[in-house]
Formats: C-alpha cells, structure tokens, sequence
C-alpha cells in the first residue's frame, strides 16, 4: 500500500499554489495592472493603467482549437454522465480551466433524482498527488464551496481504493 501524505499536506499544498493560480485568472481577465517604472511612460498619461491583453486571446483561440471526441475504454457509461450534464459548458468551463490554471478536476458526486453529477474544479481550489507510473490521480483534495472570505465550507478529500 502507498504512504498517503494526509489531508493537511494537500490543503498546505493547495494553499501554496492557489495565489498563483488567481494570478493567471487576473490576466485571462485582463485585471492584473503592470507596474509602471516611470521610464517609458510620459508625465501627461501617468494617471493611465496597463494591463496586458493578449492573454485571452491566445487562451481563447487555442481552446477554440480543441475537440472532445469521447472516451476511450468506456466502462462506466462515461459517455453517458457526460451528456446528462450539459457537456458543451462542461468541456468548454474545463478546457478553458485548465488553460488558465495548468491543473482542471472534474469531480462526480450525486445529484437531483441520483443521477450523476459533474462539477469542474480549477487548480485554485483542487489539487492532489498523481501516479507516476498510472497516471490516475492516488489522493485528491478539492474546495467545493467557500464563503465570502474565501474560507472552504465544503470540501472533498479522494484516497485511492476507497469506497
């Protein structure tokens, strides 16, 4: 059996990375203001505020460029919890989502009337520890609510092999 690290190791983890992660958000929005140097800028247009604004469109175009085709192997009826959940907005939230973030989840939880539910978490509020070897993910940490102050009230914590 594989030494798990713990919940408090991923929440520290995900707590590490997550400044970074609303970072590249504040540029895909084109929110992140540049520091001005005082060297290029001319005294009449210093009241001005330069953000970059090439980020999206290159995010948007490459995402444009992209197509799901399906699922390979499909054994647990993927293909079907897929279509049940709006794929077109799901694709398109965790395609962009992972662009922006380097890090996408789609967590899976029961909903209305017991039908499988998908929910697309970023790399701010999810993260966890891959198999090298596999690839699948071994433990798994993710916020699936916070408040207004940006403190989790909902959370899922994924071990491999539990039920």
């Amino acid at each position: 059996m594989a030494e798990y690290r713990g919940i408090e190791y991923l929440r520290k983890k995900l707590n590490r990375k997550r400044s970074r992660v609303l970072r590249r958000y504040k540029f895909y929005e084109m929110k992140n203001i540049a520091r001005d140097m005082g060297i290029a800028t001319p005294p009449s247009l210093q009241w001005l505020q330069a953000v970059l604004g090439w980020n999206a469109k290159a995010v948007d175009s490459i995402a444009d460029r992209l197509e799901f085709r399906g699922f390979r192997d499909d054994n647990f009826d993927m293909t079907g919890i897929f279509r049940m959940n709006n794929p077109d907005i799901l694709y398109d939230s965790a395609t962009l989502s992972a662009l922006i973030s380097s890090c996408c989840f789609i967590y899976i939880s029961k909903g209305e009337d017991d039908f499988p539910r998908l929910q697309v978490i970023d790399g701010a509020n999810a993260t966890g520890i891959i198999n090298p070897i596999t690839n699948l993910l071994t433990e798994g940490y993710a916020v699936l609510e916070r408040d207004d102050y940006g403190k989790a009230t909902v959370e899922a914590y994924f071990v491999e092999g539990w039920t």
